[in-house]
């Protein structure tokens, strides 16, 4: 293990890929989706039952995210919701990211 392994912290999310999300949401099951895609970014394209917490309000609507129920965390490409499904997961919400973004949800719907 290198020594930038070592100063890494522990992963406190699972990831999630667009085809096992496209599954829960199939099989009805109750999957909160937090979007933390800025709101002219989910003017573009967004998931119908998604709800939209933009990264930069995070801090200040943090409540309202529920703890009772796993999180899905999406955004672009991956890279914020993975940063914002690690602090969740850190702070005891049950958090998962989805793999490659709302990029690959859009690949895998074609």
């Amino acid at each position: 293990m290198s020594s930038k392994e070592k100063d890494m912290p522990e992963k406190a999310f699972t990831d999630i890929t667009a085809e096992e999300l496209a599954a829960r949401l199939a099989s009805g099951q109750d999957t909160y989706i937090l979007d933390v895609r800025e709101p002219m970014e989910v003017a573009r394209y967004a998931l119908d039952s998604a709800v939209n917490i933009p990264m930069s309000q995070l801090g200040n609507r943090v409540n309202e995210i529920p703890r009772d129920r796993e999180v899905v965390v999406v955004c672009a490409s991956g890279g914020r919701s993975e940063v914002v499904a690690q602090v969740l997961g850190e702070n005891g919400w049950q958090t998962l990211n989805l793999r490659g973004g709302l990029e690959s949800w859009v690949a895998s719907q074609q």
